[in-house]
């Protein structure tokens, strides 16, 4: 014998099922009137805020950071690196790490070994951020395949150095 299922409206059970009050977020402060403090600006939950603030940073990156690096990297000049870094060290990622999947990889495909020792020891110049050798690219390779892949065997003594 199974166990009774009602499907009354206003139970728990029921599809269209709300609770007393009118669900758990009114009243607490974190709706106006009935949105949410994201859907208000443009974003139906906290994690695509999130993604749209990440990309935002990551554009700005692309733009303004990344041309700038380019002849530097070229040269693996460390001192017109760590100008370039300071100037534009709030658009190089979050929290402690840069972004692993342009940084670290640009550095890595430029050969600039001496850049690498920089980024990944991490430091001032960098805003207490350093890059995270760990760190997986978008598409799902990490900088150790590409130091491998290009067969540059100090840069990938490097990483396994600063890695885990």
């Amino acid at each position: 014998m199974g166990t009774p299922t009602s499907t009354a409206l206003g139970d728990a059970n029921s599809p269209g099922a709300s609770f007393a009050g009118g669900g758990p977020s009114e009243g607490d402060g974190s709706t106006a009137k009935g949105r949410s403090y994201y859907d208000m600006f443009g974003y139906p939950d906290a994690a695509s805020h999130f993604e749209a603030k990440r990309q935002e940073i990551f554009s700005k990156y692309v733009n303004l950071v990344s041309p700038k690096l380019r002849p530097v990297l070229d040269k693996d000049n460390i001192a017109k690196f760590e100008q370039v870094c300071s100037g534009c060290a709030n658009f190089m990622g979050r929290r402690e790490f840069i972004f692993p999947d342009i940084l670290l990889v640009s550095i890595i495909c430029k050969n600039a070994l001496r850049c690498a020792k920089v980024v990944l020891q991490g430091g001032d110049v960098l805003n207490g951020r350093r890059a995270d050798p760990n760190g997986r690219h978008r598409y799902g390779f990490w900088p150790l395949h590409v130091a491998a892949e290009i067969f540059n065997v100090n840069m990938v003594k490097l990483l396994l150095r600063h890695g885990r």
